[in-house]
């Protein structure tokens, strides 16, 4: 094998890579993005949950004093807070889908320019 012929090889295979690179957007992003609006609806469908239910707390009849309508409260939050806190994580998780989407497309093209830079020496090498 000539140092051409590792050239060639060494450039198809970068090719293929920054192919690789360049396609994670269009093949993953329509599905980041699904996923992202599922927690952005299930973590507004909790905190709709929690204003709804502090409501109904808030309208129970005089029997209750402000004291057990607190507590039945914070039981609430305490009881739910784990879940938004979990929610709330995730979400900013797919929020860094954009700069990692970006990182690969300059690889992609950081890649493809070496592949054509070694083509363009195998080429002169050839002479």
């Amino acid at each position: 094998m000539t140092l051409a012929d590792g050239l060639v090889v060494m450039s198809l295979i970068l090719s293929v890579l920054a192919s690789a690179f360049l396609a994670y957007d269009a093949i993953w992003a329509p599905g980041a993005r699904f996923q992202q609006n599922v927690r952005v609806r299930k973590l507004e469908h909790l905190n709709h949950l929690i204003e709804s239910q502090t409501l109904k707390i808030n309208e129970l009849p005089a029997v209750y004093s402000p004291q057990e309508k607190a507590r039945l409260i914070s039981q609430l939050q305490e009881r739910l807070a784990p879940g938004k806190e979990k929610m709330e994580s995730e979400l900013q998780l797919w929020e860094e889908h954009p700069l990692r989407v970006t990182l690969y497309a300059l690889l992609g093209l950081l890649c493809l320019s070496i592949a054509s830079i070694l083509q363009g020496v195998v080429y002169f090498i050839g002479k």
